[in-house]
């Protein structure tokens, strides 16, 4: 569990160093990592995510706690999320099955859903595991809140867009009818936004949800929204 930060001795920040409950410590400027120093056991009581039973029986892996390990932490370095916008992923780790955990609950704390992204060397093994509800919404809100809303694959692509506009990761690829239709009571636009091995099933989804809003958009790039700046995200999203 994050308890604060505070100023790195190495980079010499006022509040890039991030602390956790177990003793691990991790700059988000420089990327200093330091190991736990506590036993896991003493943590498991502190858990805001209940790891038993919930509704549609999800599960998380015994040992989903949070400390992140180093190989972990500079994955998610790569990609210039902010001190905020990490925390507020409730990441966990599962050192037996090597994954990153995302964990979705609803307003009463409880586990409906989570994805793995694996951190393994298993060559054959999915990039990305998910378990639980199909259909819920996992909505990135933007802070000004918009009329327009963009789906993408993954959280972290969500998290950046939702910088400059609502946004769904859908983890996966398929936008379903049943949610589209639920955005399309709050959302006049939208916008589809996969990686670009998935834009024809993107353009197939555009010519079914059409009648659904006032406009539906395409947006084609190289890579993944993930992989570019604060900017060109921008540019990309305000491109028509």
């Amino acid at each position: 569990m994050w308890i604060e930060n505070t100023g790195c001795p190495k980079c010499r920040s006022r509040d890039n160093l991030g602390l956790w409950e177990d003793g691990s410590s991790w700059c988000f400027g420089c990327h200093v990592y330091t190991p736990p120093t506590k036993s896991i056991d003493n943590l498991k009581k502190r858990l805001l995510i209940s790891n038993k039973k919930e509704k549609g029986g999800v599960y998380l892996p015994d040992d989903a706690y949070p400390p992140i390990p180093k190989k972990a932490l500079e994955w998610l370095g790569k990609y210039s999320l902010t001190k905020d916008e990490i925390l507020n992923l409730n990441l966990l780790y599962s050192q037996e099955k090597e994954l990153l955990i995302f964990p979705f609950v609803n307003s009463d704390r409880e586990l409906i859903a989570w994805q793995g992204r694996y951190f393994g060397d298993k060559k054959d093994y999915p990039k990305y595991l998910t378990y639980g509800a199909k259909d819920f919404l996992c909505l990135f809100p933007s802070k000004e809140g918009s009329k327009t809303v963009s789906v993408v694959e993954d959280v972290i692509s969500a998290t950046k867009v939702a910088r400059h506009m609502d946004a769904i990761a859908l983890l996966g690829s398929h936008l379903s009818l049943k949610t589209a239709n639920r955005l399309a009571r709050s959302y006049y636009e939208l916008v589809i936004w996969l990686d670009s091995d998935k834009y024809k099933e993107a353009i197939k989804q555009q010519e079914a949800l059409s009648p659904l809003f006032s406009s539906v958009r395409v947006i084609y790039t190289d890579k993944d929204p993930k992989e570019y700046t604060h900017d060109e995200i921008e540019q990309n999203l305000e491109a028509k």
